[in-house]
């Protein structure tokens, strides 16, 4: 095969890398539930800060598509593999006692998009503290969106030129009212337990040949019916729709409630909050 016909799954309008995304789809049955929110408190999350750095973004249940389902985004160092983690997690008794409580486990390793939101952490380091932070808003009124995406390999960074240029001001300004958590680009995945709880596999490793690319975004929404919406006003908008049909080749959407007792919560801090979503000027303020 030829060099030629391969495809660098990396938004060519990023910059800089220098942390990675693990996306961890997971299915619980309800009467596990509880046992499985401690475990991940009191377990997972200072095994991945210890081991790794890895700093825990959002964590949500479904609200819509499978029940049972969490999603759990983690920032992690860019040279993070789930395997390795697996292989060291092997003989932990907590951890064994860990899987007893989940049926399906998917993990996705992401790269950076050019417009993921900037954050006052790293990882490996402590959340780096700003008194003027904006307070996060109450858990009950927060919804989140998960959004894959099929992009045509070749359009990657018009993709993400019109995310950020033609999306993100149509829908982040005050009367509308999201928020980007995430984004990134899927760079592997791997089911670890069970079945692929219906999330479709483009690729494996950092090159393919796969005609699309998925790209991966997670939204925080101010109420469950701000979807609909945004779905609306951006029916009527032709420099979103011209921007869809250049780039876009397939969606897969969720909505998820935070879950309550993990979740940081952390809030979006920019100068002025009744502009759009300022990626430059603001970042995520975690605790």
């Amino acid at each position: 095969m030829s060099g030629s016909a391969l495809v660098h799954m990396v938004d060519p309008t990023c910059e800089r890398i220098d942390h990675a995304l693990l996306l961890q789809t997971v299915r619980v049955a309800p009467e596990r539930m509880p046992g499985w929110k401690r475990h991940v408190a009191l377990s997972v999350q200072p095994w991945m800060w210890e081991t790794f750095g890895a700093h825990l973004l959002a964590a949500g249940s479904a609200l819509t598509g499978s029940p049972g389902v969490v999603t759990q985004l983690w920032m992690v160092p860019v040279e993070y593999s789930p395997t390795l983690a697996a292989a060291r997690l092997r003989d932990r008794r907590w951890h064994q006692e860990f899987l007893q409580h989940l049926d399906d486990l998917h993990e996705e390793v992401l790269l950076p998009m050019g417009y993921d939101p900037p954050r006052n952490l790293a990882p490996g380091r402590e959340p780096v503290r700003c008194a003027s932070a904006a307070k996060p808003s109450p858990a009950a009124m927060r919804t989140f969106l998960i959004d894959h995406i099929d992009v045509p390999s070749r359009s990657l960074g018009a993709f993400s030129r019109g995310k950020r240029d033609v999306f993100l001001p149509l829908v982040t300004g005050r009367a509308l009212g999201w928020r980007l958590l995430a984004s990134g680009v899927r760079v592997s995945d791997r089911v670890f337990r069970g079945a692929s709880l219906g999330v479709s596999a483009q690729g494996h490793g950092l090159r393919s040949t796969n005609p699309t690319t998925t790209v991966v975004n997670l939204w925080d929404l101010p109420a469950p019916d701000a979807l609909p919406r945004v779905m609306l006003h951006l029916s009527e908008n032709q420099d979103y729709q011209r921007f869809r049909d250049e780039t876009v080749a397939g969606e897969d959407q969720h909505l998820l409630l935070p879950v309550g007792n993990y979740d940081p919560r952390p809030a979006w801090s920019q100068p002025d909050d009744d502009e759009p979503q300022n990626l430059s000027a603001g970042r995520w303020q975690y605790r």
